[in-house]
């Protein structure tokens, strides 16, 4: 591992593409990989991947994160813990997360978006609520947005405070 930049952004033909930015970067040779700590913000046009610790692919444009993750792109944000993102393909395996579109709040035990234009979420709850402890909420095993307008949930159950009130179960 090569280490030398201090606070900066790692230089290299793809620099407008891809700005990685963080309080302490390294570059991994044999991996070929920036390695980046402190503060990091990884970003290519509007999309951004704010985390502590992020491994970035410049070449591939791609970034593995984790720790107080945020990652924005098309004008959303969500809020996890690691996750891998494919700037490129605008494709990547977010895990568990929570979102906020006011008035919405949306949290997910695992998501993926595989395409700019769809996520996949299991174990999905959504509120306009506090997501902490929510009067009322719609909960699904699994989901797919599209288009970040079209929630498509199944089985769903409506909840207040801590029961259940209402179930859709899947249809065939």
């Amino acid at each position: 591992m090569t280490e030398g930049l201090s606070g900066g952004t790692a230089p290299g033909p793809w620099a407008g593409l891809i700005d990685v930015q963080a309080g302490r970067l390294a570059y991994d040779a044999a991996r070929k990989l920036w390695i980046a700590r402190g503060g990091v913000k990884v970003t290519r046009g509007t999309d951004s991947v704010s985390a502590d610790y992020a491994e970035v692919d410049t070449a591939a444009e791609k970034v593995y994160a984790r720790g107080n993750l945020t990652i924005e792109y098309l004008g959303n944000v969500w809020r996890g813990e690691e996750a891998t993102y494919d700037f490129r393909k605008g494709t990547g395996d977010f895990g568990a997360f929570e979102a906020a579109v006011p008035p919405y709040h949306m949290t997910a035990r695992d998501s993926r978006r595989t395409s700019p234009r769809k996520m996949e979420l299991d174990g999905l709850m959504l509120t306009t609520c506090d997501p902490e402890s929510p009067e009322y909420s719609v909960r699904a095993a699994s989901a797919t947005l599209e288009d970040n307008r079209i929630l498509r949930a199944k089985p769903v159950g409506f909840q207040f405070g801590p029961g259940p009130f209402f179930h859709f179960p899947s249809v065939p």
